[in-house]
């Protein structure tokens, strides 16, 4: 009598392992992918809402601005348009401007800072300070009137009617890196 053993044989495991491990890998890659992407929109949406504050806070300080008084630590007469880089921009890590506060009849002095990736807005001496992004990689700012002035060796910041804010933020969360960049432009309303 003839007996059939019932069972595997080595190429029939050989085969099936062949095709869970294919299985396998393509569900990964798929999990992977679909995740990096999530994580991706995620960060985006993020970095968008953080331009949105900095841009509507910028604009809304600039606009009842009487002056620019000082950039990082330099008076803003002193500081003339030849600063500027090749994007006619000038990278800035602190700036002071002046305001006229009809409530109070005094002048009140708004402080940007941007420090260890942070921007912040300090108004006045307080110990007040707000920070709008943990997350920027470089503030630049540029006069309104740049394409207008013949001689920049002799124009400087004061003179400004208004400036142009370009802030550069970046963020990373597991393998997704995104960058986006904010801009908001501010004619000074109040100047004197």
């Amino acid at each position: 009598m003839e007996r059939k053993s019932k069972g595997f044989t080595i190429i029939e495991l050989m085969i099936t392992l062949a095709l869970t491990t294919l299985t396998l890998g393509v569900i990964y890659t798929f999990f992977f992918s679909n995740n990096k992407t999530i994580s991706t929109t995620e960060l985006s949406l993020e970095l968008q809402s953080e331009a949105e504050v900095i841009q509507k806070e910028l604009i809304e300080l600039s606009t009842q601005a009487t002056e620019i008084v000082l950039i990082d630590a330099s008076k803003s007469e002193s500081v003339n348009y030849m600063a500027l880089n090749t994007e006619d921009k000038l990278d800035i890590t602190s700036l002071q401007i002046r305001q006229y506060d009809d409530a109070s009849n005094s002048n009140v002095l708004y402080n940007l800072k941007f420090e260890n990736k942070e921007l912040k807005i300090q108004v006045g001496n307080d110990n007040d300070i707000k920070i709008l992004s943990k997350n920027v990689k470089a503030f630049k700012i540029r006069p309104l009137d740049i394409n207008m002035v013949v001689d920049k060796k002799k124009a400087n910041f004061k003179d400004s009617p208004g400036l142009e804010f370009t802030v550069d933020l970046e963020t990373e969360k597991g393998y997704s890196k995104v960058e986006y960049t904010a801009r908001a432009i501010a004619k000074f309303r109040n100047k004197e």
